[in-house]
């Protein structure tokens, strides 16, 4: 029986081989929290960038390094007997890409909203004023009002109506507690249950820098089951 250790290292050296030729891996990525929600994180495909690959082979090391790397696939291979180990991997990576990426959005999203106005108009009256021909002038204009509707059309920052994302405290810290809430919901999907001690180490090995215990990991995900109820329960009055 091969280890999840190994399975671990095999998706690495997949990585790696796709450093060197894009063609040869299909890399899933979620570009928002909603993909995984709806349970197409396979279908879903976005092109490889370096940046990408190295936070990913960060993460795998730290992965095959820790303790209970063994204990955690042993649990979620017995309740959900079905998944495999390559898919299980992909997927984790996916969500701690995806919970990054939503807290990128909604900064950028925040910035555009506050200032982005603001700093359209100024470089408006730059580029009418400046000495180019008049129809570059015209196309610069146009070029800052496609950014502002491509922004305005982003996703509003939140995951769904009872987990948003944070605006206080590190980028990092931020995306830790969305994964928590991700992660859950994957492994719930494809196990039935909620488990709060492979959480906690999933979300250990994603973001080793800001430990969570697993009371705090209860304590969030409680939180998030109370907002669910009292929304589910004014959409009935």
């Amino acid at each position: 029986m091969v280890s999840f250790k190994n399975e671990l290292a095999r998706y690495d050296a997949k990585l790696e081989r796709s450093r060197a030729d894009e063609s040869t891996w299909n890399w899933v990525k979620l570009g928002d929290g909603q993909r995984l929600l709806n349970g197409s994180a396979k279908q879903h495909e976005e092109r490889i960038n370096n940046r990408s690959l190295d936070d990913d082979q960060r993460h795998l090391t730290a992965w095959q390094e820790h303790d209970d790397v063994e204990k955690v696939w042993d649990k979620i291979k017995k309740n959900s007997p079905t998944i495999e180990a390559q898919e299980f991997i992909r997927t984790v990576l996916a969500v701690r890409l995806t919970a990054e990426d939503l807290v990128l959005r909604v900064d950028i999203h925040d910035h555009f909203s506050k200032d982005g106005m603001k700093q359209f108009t100024k470089q408006k009256n730059e580029v009418l004023l400046s000495k180019r021909p008049l129809a570059e002038r015209i196309e610069a204009v146009k070029a800052q009002m496609d950014i502002l509707q491509i922004i305005a059309k982003w996703p509003a920052p939140f995951i769904s109506d009872d987990l948003k994302v944070s605006r206080q405290g590190s980028s990092s810290k931020r995306a830790q507690v969305v994964f928590v809430h991700l992660i859950d919901r994957f492994i719930r999907k494809i196990s039935g249950r909620r488990m709060y001690g492979e959480i906690t180490i999933l979300t250990d090995v994603a973001f080793p820098g800001h430990k969570l215990d697993i009371e705090k990991i209860r304590d969030l995900l409680r939180r998030r089951s109370t907002r669910r109820k009292q929304a589910a329960k004014s959409a009935r009055r």
